[in-house]
């Protein structure tokens, strides 16, 4: 994830909101505020497919063909957890264990009402007691019915492809090799298309990553290393595959000129940074090519063409 610290934060501090007509903001600081939004919605890292573990989940062991009497924590849905658990050891042999987790929600049922624990995910047990097999996560909304995500496990480590579900839709996958994330790891869009495709070596983020619109066309191209973002982040116009904007980051932060394009491809504008924050001269084009406006910033914020003069000679300003 980018971690774009700009101090042009501080123009959202204290006001009703960074357009909001009350406010006394500088119109330069509501510029740099844009721009700390438009860095920002460049956050690849962040998704919701994660653990997610709650406070009120349990673990309980069970064996296959266990009994109700087997079940040692206070529930309605004891039918579930055995079933669920007899169909994860349906391949294995009399005495196999699974790990069930429970999770519990507060159910409103007259015949059981206030907290109740349901099945969540299951998984095959090896006999050192390690995860080995498919773990299956059941979408509690939906009565527990069908399958939120499936996780492959091998002797107590995640191999082979992760998968995750919204409904029936498949939402995302994840490659792992060997306990890491290894390959090409994608979400998808609820029709099936590809939305972003992620290179992990070896449980980095390393290569590249792509991301198109609900067409498929590519919108994005950036380069990771080792989870961060290095090199230069491309937009697309998705009708003409031109590039839109241009945004060159060094270890996951913005590093040189950031560019836009129009459609027709000619230069909008440059804002030069260092190190997240802009430093330089920001210089807007016409369509025609002509300089429409200059702003001048020095770590981050707006300044006057004189400071600016004064004190780029002293040293050198631009990136």
């Amino acid at each position: 994830m980018c971690e774009y610290v700009n101090k042009a934060k501080k123009a959202r501090a204290g006001s009703h909101s960074p357009m909001s007509p009350h406010s006394h903001t500088p119109p330069l600081l509501l510029a740099a505020a844009w721009l700390l939004l438009l860095v920002n919605s460049y956050n690849w890292a962040r998704d919701d497919t994660g653990d997610n573990e709650s406070k009120n989940d349990q673990v309980i062991i069970l064996k296959k063909n266990a009994k109700k009497s087997a079940i040692r924590i206070k529930t309605t849905e004891a039918n579930a957890i055995l079933r669920r658990v007899n169909e994860a050891l349906a391949d294995h042999p009399e005495g196999s264990r699974a790990r069930m987790m429970l999770r519990s929600v507060f159910s409103n049922h007259p015949d059981h009402y206030g907290m109740n624990a349901y099945p969540y995910a299951v998984v095959p047990l090896n006999e050192q007691g390690q995860p080995h097999g498919i773990e299956r996560f059941f979408d509690i909304g939906a009565g527990g019915g069908r399958s939120s995500r499936t996780t492959p496990w091998q002797n107590g480590k995640r191999h082979g492809e992760e998968r995750f579900y919204a409904g029936t839709n498949l939402k995302a996958t994840i490659p792992w090799v060997h306990g890491k994330v290894h390959g090409v790891r994608k979400t998808f869009y609820p029709d099936g298309t590809v939305q972003v495709e992620t290179t992990y070596q070896h449980g980095l983020a390393n290569g590249e990553q792509r991301h198109y619109d609900p067409k498929g066309r590519l919108v994005r191209l950036a380069k990771l290393k080792r989870d961060k973002r290095h090199g230069t982040v491309k937009d697309f116009w998705p009708d003409t595959g031109k590039v839109r904007r241009e945004i060159p980051y060094d270890a996951g932060k913005v590093h040189g000129s950031v560019k836009d394009y129009y459609a027709n491809g000619t230069l909008k504008r440059e804002m030069p940074f260092k190190n997240d924050a802009l430093h330089g001269v920001e210089t807007s084009y016409n369509a025609d090519g002509k300089v429409s406006r200059k702003r001048y910033w020095l770590n981050g914020e707006p300044v006057s063409k004189t400071q600016f003069d004064k004190e780029s000679g002293k040293k050198k300003i631009n990136p």
